[in-house]
Formats: structure tokens, C-alpha cells, sequence
């Protein structure tokens, strides 16, 4: 009996024409969300942004205040 070969998924190997529209989207977003919640965004990482709460003016609960961003986001 022949093995049928496996089907392959076309979405890691389709180019996406949409991906810098996509990107700039959402690195928008995430600056939006960021500064309404007093944070500070630094820096992207693939598909995640890295923010900073606290700094330069400290905050009474930074933690706290990462926490709702995150849960806003």
C-alpha cells in the first residue's frame, strides 16, 4: 500500500502582502494601550512589545499598573 504524502500547511510559507500593514497596526495599538495606561513602550520582539511602567516617574503600584495594561491589551 502507498503512503499518501502528508498535507503541508501554506501559512508559514505564503508570503503575506498584508504584513507591514499588519505590523504598524498593531505596534500602534500596543503605543496607544501603553501610554493610556501610564507606561512607557521600549521596544518590539517579534510579535510582542515590551513596556515599562514606573519610570521616569515612579508610580505607587507599577506592578498593578502592568497588570490592567496587559489585561487591556
Amino acid at each position: 500500500m502507498k503512503r499518501r504524502p502528508q498535507s503541508r500547511s501554506r501559512c508559514t510559507t505564503a508570503p503575506n502582502p498584508f504584513r507591514h500593514r499588519n505590523r504598524r497596526i498593531l505596534n500602534g495599538f500596543f503605543e496607544i494601550v501603553v501610554e493610556r495606561c501610564g507606561g512607557l513602550l521600549d521596544k518590539f520582539e517579534g510579535n510582542a512589545a515590551l513596556a515599562v511602567f514606573g519610570t521616569p516617574a515612579p508610580l505607587d503600584d507599577a506592578a498593578g499598573t502592568a497588570l490592567s495594561c496587559a489585561r487591556a491589551i
